[in-house]
């Protein structure tokens, strides 16, 4: 029970914080303070600048979007996608009932949230942050946080107990493989 509380209460967290680093404006903080970036928005407040929002939180410009800002921002989404799913995979596999290719499902979920979150770290290469150096920011924090989860998850869930369901049926099937097993003895000595 420890290690699906483990595994279930980190996905949790690690989605949550994914989602927050997709809506958060403050990713990345400029050298003066007055530029904020996010993943998908940014905010600067400076008077002389053309790029000018008053402090508000704007959409990245599509066009002035290079690759890099692109992926950044797929992978944004992706992540915290990725860790509901291993959530949901989770709960079904340990509560419900088992879901087939489940093993293979979640492992390539668990790689993909763990590369998908690594990959957010491509925005420090945003255009906007090319006249300023960009630095780390609170969500930037969160992402580390998400990453973390994800790995502990990954590693936890390896040690969680199968559910009762299987364990049950392996009992019974270790059970009637005793049986047997014991008949064939018995009846290996009646014959000698």
């Amino acid at each position: 029970r420890f290690f699906q509380f483990i595994v279930i209460s980190a996905l949790a967290v690690g989605v949550g914080f994914g989602i927050w680093v997709v809506i958060s404006c403050e990713f990345l903080i400029g050298e003066s303070e007055l530029l904020q970036v996010g993943v998908f928005r940014y905010s600067l407040d400076q008077e002389d600048n053309q790029l000018n929002t008053g402090g508000a939180c704007t959409a990245h410009d599509d066009e002035a979007n290079d690759a890099y800002v692109r992926t950044s921002q797929i992978s944004a989404l992706l992540a915290p996608i990725l860790g509901f799913i291993l959530l949901l995979f989770t709960l079904f596999t340990q509560f419900c009932c088992p879901v087939p290719c489940s093993g293979l499902i979640m492992g390539i979920s668990h790689i993909g949230a763990q590369v998908c979150t690594a990959l957010v770290w491509l925005i420090f290469n945003a255009p906007i942050c090319d006249a300023v150096e960009c630095k780390w920011s609170v969500a930037s924090y969160g992402n580390i946080v998400a990453q973390a989860m994800y790995l502990i998850a990954a590693m936890c869930e390896r040690c969680m107990p199968a559910p009762k369901k299987r364990q049950a049926k392996q009992k019974k099937q270790r059970e009637a493989d005793a049986d047997g097993e014991n008949q064939a003895a018995m009846a290996q000595t009646g014959l000698d």
